[in-house]
């Protein structure tokens, strides 16, 4: 047990120094990489929407949302008591 505390505590300590390296590259370009990190975000925000706004609904779900609700109500009970029928 107490070797592998050791090994984990050498591990975080390189790299806490490894992180100490670039510490002077982020420093000096941290607008740029806010920037590209703020651009990376919004892009995947971007396709993310856009995915879904392309994606085709089922033909179920969009009759469901183009009849009014009373009718989709109505039908509701007459097609469970057909699918009932059909799988005797």
């Amino acid at each position: 047990m107490k070797v592998l505390q050791e090994t984990v505590r050498e591990t975080a300590e390189n790299s806490l120094d490894g992180l100490e390296r670039y510490r002077p590259f982020v420093i000096r370009h941290r607008w740029t990489l806010i920037f590209i990190g703020s651009a990376a975000v919004t892009a995947l925000g971007t396709v993310v929407v856009i995915a879904r706004t392309r994606r085709r609904r089922q033909l179920k779900v969009r009759l469901q949302h183009a009849l009014p609700d009373l009718v989709n109500e109505r039908l509701v009970r007459p097609l469970t008591n057909l699918r009932e029928g059909l799988s005797r």
